[in-house]
């Protein structure tokens, strides 16, 4: 039983990692691509997967309130969660719990969202 209301949508990312390399060369992707997403087009709460551990800054944000509205739920170094060995090995394959991010974002979200979309990386947009 949920005893809250279904958000009417809710995104998730593939797990991210090298966020410093990105910001190189798109200092501004991962904001734009919240703000869009969560701002422009609506949707109510996003969940992002993170291997390394460097998203956190881009995420910060809103996950400390700064803005108001939609939500954001951080993993940071998601394969480690779970398990020490899956951490071991996506450091050098970080997509290796990639799977098992997808699955657990739509099985978390099957009772709390009416809508789930995989959006995988700040370079897709709807």
């Amino acid at each position: 039983r949920v005893d809250r209301p279904v958000l009417p949508a809710t995104f998730c990312s593939q797990p991210l990692y090298g966020f410093q390399q990105l910001q190189e060369h798109l200092p501004w992707v991962m904001e734009d691509w919240l703000h869009y997403h969560l701002l422009h087009l609506g949707f109510q709460h996003a969940e992002i997967y993170d291997v390394d551990g460097s998203f956190a800054e881009p995420v910060g944000p809103w996950l400390h309130g700064l803005l108001q509205g939609p939500t954001v739920r951080y993993h940071s170094t998601w394969p480690r969660k779970l398990s020490p060995r899956l951490g071991s090995i996506s450091q050098e394959h970080p997509y290796c719990a990639e799977t098992w991010a997808y699955a657990h974002c739509v099985t978390t979200h099957r009772a709390l969202s009416r809508w789930v979309a995989l959006l995988h990386a700040p370079d897709e947009y709807l």
